[in-house]
Formats: C-alpha cells, structure tokens, sequence
C-alpha cells in the first residue's frame, strides 16, 4: 500500500477511535443511554399536518432509576422548565406530572407527595393513578392504577407518592379517549408488562384518540397510559449519556407560535435519579 494512502487510513481509524461512542442500538429503535434508561424515537402510522410525525419516548427501569415529583407548592411557588426543574434539583430526566390549574401551582387531579397535598380532591373523571415511593415491600416500586380496575383506597396507603390524571389506556388495554376533533401536541406516561414506565411525547398535534392508536401500535408494549399535558407546555427533558433531549410541545397557532422553541414554565414535574 503507499505511504500516502496508509497513513490517510491510520488517520480515519484514529478519527473513529477518538469519536464519542453512542449507547448500545437495541431492538425495535432503542438505544442505551444509561444503565435501565433508553431513547427511542418512532414514526407514527398517521401522517400529522405539522411536524415530523415522530414520537421521542424514554424507557425507564424504575429497579435502577427512583422517580421523585416536585411540586411548586412544596418549594418555592413558582413554576419552572423541566430543564430548570432539572438543573436545580440534579435529575437525569423530567417530564410534566399532569394539568394544573390557573392559579400556575395547583394540580387538577389529586396530588400527594409524601407529607405534602397539593390537590387533596380526587377529580372523579381522571381514572389513572402513579403510584411511587411505596410504604410496604409488598408494593411495586411505581405503579400506574387504573381507578376503574382497582379502587383508589385500596392502594393509596401503600404509597407516599400519589399523581391522578385522565386514563388513555385501560387495564384492558382499551382506548379511553373520547373521539374528538381538536388536534394538539401531547405528552404522556404509560407502563409495560415488565414495569418499566414509559415517557412519550409527541411534538406533532394528533387528536388524542389517534395518539393512543399510534402508541399502541408501535414497539412499546404499552398497557397502560396516562396522560400528562397538551399543546406549548408538553415537556420532556433527558440528559443521559451524553445526550441531551429538549422535546417539546407545539402551541395552538403551529411552528410560528414558538417564539425560539423554548420549554413552559410548568408547576408540577416527574423526575429520575440513579437508585
């Protein structure tokens, strides 16, 4: 081989040796990006009008990662980015833990953590429950409970940590969503047969009854789902193996509304650190 093209080679493969490796690819468009934490990023059946038809979900393995909720009520009463939620409060990962009210502070589903009530009402339509934090060994480290399967009083003293919102998949694995027109970004949790919880978000607007269809349809093993937050203030926030992940929601007037596609301000966040 001439000196000229060998040492062209011995470069390239210095080149690749001193690149960043990437977590290792799994089946179906996983990938590693931690220890029981792993990205995925799937193309939906349903073409949407706006964006790229993508949904960004993060895998996580509640036996290596503990999940914690932070409420505003409980700090400082202000609301904050997941970045900034995850920043100030060193977690690997942040997402919305549901609706909240007007006032920027109050949840509109029940919301407990540990000695701390942020909405001690239950909301009669919200049917789906994380449970986390448990108080008995017996109890699964974080549960999603389908209130219409298993009653809220039969659970709720196992765990410290109770956050109620609008059922999308049954304990059946039924669509829940009653059909309606209204198209918008959408973040949510689901759980799989083996435990692990599952964040997707979805930046693209879908009605909500069609984006129950696309999860169920792709590689997730989704059982149960729950939904977490619409439109601008949809957020999820992941920094992982080098990685760092901004997904985020779409306003209701589309791509011009982004003003430079920065996260909401949002009260009431999930979060995961290494166990």
């Amino acid at each position: 081989m001439p000196k000229r093209a060998a040492g062209k080679l011995l470069l390239l493969l210095l080149t690749l040796l001193l690149l960043p490796a990437a977590g290792p690819a799994l089946a179906d468009g996983w990938q590693t990006v931690a220890p029981g934490l792993e990205l995925g990023r799937f193309k939906a059946h349903l073409q949407a009008k706006l964006g790229d038809s993508t949904l960004t979900v993060l895998r996580v393995n509640p036996g290596l990662w503990r999940f914690r909720l932070l409420a505003a009520s409980q700090y400082d009463k202000r609301p904050h980015t997941v970045e900034a939620w995850a920043q100030k409060m060193k977690l690997t990962a942040v997402a919305n833990a549901g609706m909240h009210r007007k006032d920027l502070l109050t949840a509109t589903g029940y919301l407990k953590n540990f000695h701390h009530l942020n909405n001690r009402r239950l909301t009669p339509d919200y049917h789906s429950v994380l449970a986390f934090n448990p108080t008995t060994s017996a109890a699964p480290d974080v549960k999603l409970y389908d209130l219409k399967c298993e009653p809220f009083f039969g659970f709720q003293k196992h765990y410290e940590t109770l956050v109620q919102g609008i059922r999308m998949l049954s304990c059946l694995g039924e669509n829940r969503w009653t059909p309606r027109e209204r198209k918008f970004s959408i973040a949510s949790l689901a759980q799989d047969a083996k435990g692990n919880v599952l964040f997707i978000i979805s930046r693209s607007p879908y009605r909500a009854r069609d984006f129950v269809d696309i999860v169920t349809r792709l590689p997730l093993g989704a059982q149960r789902m729950m939904y977490l937050e619409g439109g601008a203030q949809a957020s999820l926030f992941v920094a992982a193996g080098g990685q760092t992940i901004r997904a985020m929601g779409m306003p209701p007037e589309g791509p011009v509304g982004d003003k430079g596609r920065k996260f909401q301000d949002v009260p009431n966040v999930l979060g995961i650190v290494k166990r």
